[in-house]
């Protein structure tokens, strides 16, 4: 079979550029079966659902760190990159019901509602919301951004969810630190453990060494990033990114 013939290439619509149909299998192989039935559950990508991202742009998805959720207007999911599969298969925080995405804390899931209800009315224009959602485990709450997709009414994806903060732990490469600010083994180890939420002291107390030793490092770290605080400094490490 050639390229050109296979059944999972379909038109995609967008200046003549193909598009796959969504992955048989969860790219995150944490539970999902061979038809993206999340274990004990439902689909989570439709079958009649049209196809989702194409293969550039899950590649490109797939690298964020953060989650994105492509639905169609009826609320049912057309596909999602590999942090929101992930997010999916917990079912702590979101899920699939009856088809349909449903947030689990119900006054996010009733702004959806009234997203949708909007989308499929044209005399208002649909606005986005965000919100914090409740979980069991975890540091924080993940927060979300809902936000219609604004791709013409003849797009399959009306709406798009991005969610933030669905790792637990703050990591960030030594490698990254290294090659971006020009960091030292020291001054690495101290970014490393106030990136990962430790406090000077408690920093100091990891490493062996005294509070002023890692401020003098923290200093350095500072002229280096082009900061001029830990609060700068973490802003600026969030940004990303954080591993090779």
């Amino acid at each position: 079979m050639t390229e050109k013939d296979d059944p999972s290439r379909v038109p995609f619509g967008w200046n003549g550029i193909e598009r796959r149909r969504p992955l048989q299998k969860s790219s995150s192989g944490n539970g999902a079966d061979g038809n993206d039935t999340l274990t004990g559950g439902e689909p989570a990508i439709a079958d009649h659902a049209p196809a989702g991202f194409c293969s550039l742009g899950r590649l490109i998805l797939d690298t964020f760190d953060r989650g994105v959720i492509a639905m169609d207007a009826s609320g049912a999911v057309i596909d999602a990159n590999l942090h929101a599969r992930r997010v999916l298969d917990t079912k702590e925080t979101i899920r699939v019901r009856n088809g349909r995405l449903e947030f689990v804390d119900p006054c996010v899931d009733d702004q959806l509602t009234r997203l949708l209800a909007v989308l499929s009315s044209a005399s208002t224009a649909p606005h986005g919301f965000v919100a914090h959602l409740t979980r069991c485990n975890g540091p924080r709450p993940p927060r979300v951004l809902v936000i219609p997709a604004h791709n013409g009414a003849s797009g399959p994806a009306a709406v798009l969810i991005h969610i933030f903060d669905t790792h637990c732990e703050r990591v960030i490469s030594h490698a990254v630190l290294r090659g971006l600010y020009g960091l030292t083994a020291a001054q690495v180890a101290v970014t490393t453990y106030l990136f990962e939420g430790q406090s000077v002291e408690q920093t100091a107390q990891q490493l062996g060494l005294s509070v002023n030793t890692v401020r003098s490092h923290l200093k350095r770290v500072f002229t280096k990033c082009g900061v001029h605080s830990q609060t700068e400094l973490l802003h600026l490490l969030d940004l990303g990114p954080h591993a090779l």
